[in-house]
């Protein structure tokens, strides 16, 4: 599940398909107006923090901002 994240998404995995980095930037500039404003924020309580990220699948390097 390439160019996207399910958990600021609501649970919708949008079945994109990628095999380059290329792939996922074209994806999100068609599609990122609209699920930005469908996105939920993250509230989370004060504390330490563990963020896990998985990449499967995904032939090419990945990064993320917070």
């Amino acid at each position: 599940m390439p160019c996207q994240f399910l958990e600021s998404e609501n649970g919708v995995n949008r079945g994109f398909k990628s095999a380059r980095i290329q792939d996922c930037e074209a994806i999100n500039a068609r599609t990122g107006k609209e699920r930005l404003a469908q996105a939920k924020t993250l509230h989370l309580k004060p504390g330490k923090i563990v963020f896990r990220v998985t990449n499967r699948d995904v032939p090419y390097e990945l990064g993320f901002w917070l």
